[in-house]
């Protein structure tokens, strides 16, 4: 290798084939009958999510003696296949006043705020309403 490289006036490391993403393919056959538990296993029950799908298929796999499914590849199949549950957006809690107040009184470690709101944001509508109901003390009238 050392003496063509030397031939051709070029770098050893030009002359190994590096493989690519194109020269790769998933195994289809795989998963095929992958795709047919998922579809399965999400027929039966229609509200288990990509997690506890790939949970159950790999209890049944291991029960066979098969190769655990990896969550990101039950994912991907899901996705692709349209059998992916709806996301729904989170709520916050009514009852935690700080945690709606992130405006006024940040956490140095980001705690004490809405779960859907990043820090330093105003307080969520419920509690602009809870907040609207308490009166605010008299500050000082310019003379």
């Amino acid at each position: 290798m050392s003496a063509v490289a030397k031939a051709l006036q070029v770098a050893r490391s030009n002359l190994h084939r590096r493989p690519s993403l194109r020269d790769w393919s998933p195994d289809s056959s795989a998963d095929e009958l992958l795709l047919a538990r998922i579809r399965a296993v999400a027929s039966e029950r229609g509200s288990y999510g990509y997690r506890r799908v790939t949970a159950l298929l790999k209890r049944e796999l291991s029960a066979e003696g098969k190769p655990a499914a990896n969550h990101k590849k039950v994912y991907r199949l899901m996705r692709a296949h349209q059998l992916l549950l709806q996301r729904h957006p989170r709520q916050c809690s009514s009852n935690d006043t700080v945690g709606h107040l992130a405006q006024r009184s940040p956490h140095p470690a980001g705690h004490g705020r809405c779960a859907h709101q990043p820090a330093m944001l105003s307080p969520c509508k419920k509690m602009e309403r809870k907040l609207a109901s308490v009166p605010l003390p008299e500050t000082r009238r310019e003379r």
